[in-house]
């Protein structure tokens, strides 16, 4: 009878853990929605990650395929000239080129401001010059 019994809930629960995985790829893999849309907690799931290695894996691959999507995406961005998605990319992948900028701070560890301003088109100058 117990025997019976343990494997009926070994079924529901990989019954249960299909659907949290489904939930979570619609999801993009935010557990809180997940959870949300499939009515089993956010606490169930972390157990099973740290309970079933396979659980764990799949887990972990729905993750990195949508790490995949959002890289193609801002690659895409980098191709169209934005200049925000350029130095994202610069700043995240660039640290061996030297790209890695970090908030200028002070001795004491307050923030410096830092004003850069683009050159002076040949315009500008020449009006500067007549002032």
């Amino acid at each position: 009878m117990k025997k019976r019994r343990n494997q009926s809930t070994i079924k529901r629960v990989k019954k249960d853990q299909e659907r949290f995985l489904e939930a979570l790829e619609k999801s993009m893999g935010l557990v809180v929605h997940a959870s949300d849309s499939c009515g089993i907690s956010r606490t169930t799931h972390y157990i099973w990650m740290q309970k079933y290695p396979e659980y764990a894996e799949r887990v972990r691959t729905i993750t990195e395929r949508n790490l995949d999507l959002a890289e193609s995406v801002l690659l895409k961005a980098v191709k169209n000239e934005d200049l925000t998605a350029v130095f994202f990319y610069l700043n995240n992948k660039g640290k061996s080129r030297g790209y890695n900028v970090k908030e200028p701070n002070d001795d004491e560890g307050r923030k410096i401001e830092v004003i850069i301003k683009s050159p002076l088109s040949q315009q500008q100058e020449n009006i500067l010059e007549l002032e």
